[in-house]
C-alpha cells in the first residue's frame, strides 16, 4: 500500500550480466546453469525485469541506475571478496537439497560439480589478468 506520489526503490541482480575472460572451461556458464537447475533458487534473472514489473504495477517516472563491479585494479583480497559475494554461496543450494533429500544421487552429483567448478573459478579470480564484471540494477519509480 503506497500513497499516490510515493517512491519505491528496488535493487536486483541478473546472472546474465556476469562476464569473464579468460574462461576457457566455461565455468561461469556452468555455475549459472547449475544454479538455475537447483530447486528453490530465487529469480537469478530479475534485473532485466524490474523496469517492466514496476511499469505494469502502475509506477511511472522510473529511473534505472546501474552498479557495475569488476576486477580491474582490485588487489588479491578485493578479488577474493568479490568472488565470495558473487559465487561462493551457490554451493549451499545443493547442500540444502541434499539435506532435504539425502537419497537423491543427482543432488550429490550436482553439489560435487558445483564445488569443483567454484574451486576452479576461485583460482581464476586470483590471477590479476582475469577479468570479471557484473551489474546490479537499481530502479526508482513513483506511484
Amino acid at each position: 500500500m503506497m500513497n499516490k506520489g510515493a517512491f519505491i526503490m528496488l535493487r536486483g541482480s541478473d546472472d546474465g550480466s556476469k562476464l569473464a575472460y579468460p574462461d576457457e572451461e566455461n565455468l561461469i556458464s556452468e555455475i549459472l546453469k547449475l544454479t538455475l537447475k537447483a530447486k528453490g533458487v530465487s529469480d537469478r534473472l530479475n534485473g532485466r525485469k524490474i523496469f517492466n514489473q514496476l511499469w505494469r504495477a502502475g509506477f511511472r517516472n522510473i529511473k534505472m541506475l546501474y552498479d557495475i563491479k569488476d576486477t580491474v585494479g582490485m588487489d588479491f583480497d578485493e578479488r577474493h571478496d568479490l568472488f565470495i559475494e558473487s559465487f561462493n554461496y551457490r554451493k549451499d543450494y545443493y547442500k540444502k537439497l541434499m539435506n532435504a533429500e539425502p537419497e537423491n544421487e543427482q543432488h550429490k552429483q550436482d553439489h560435487k560439480r558445483m564445488v569443483e567448478a567454484l574451486d576452479e573459478l576461485e583460482i581464476l579470480f586470483e590471477n590479476e589478468s582475469f577479468y570479471y564484471c557484473e551489474t546490479d540494477y537499481i530502479a526508482i519509480g513513483q506511484r
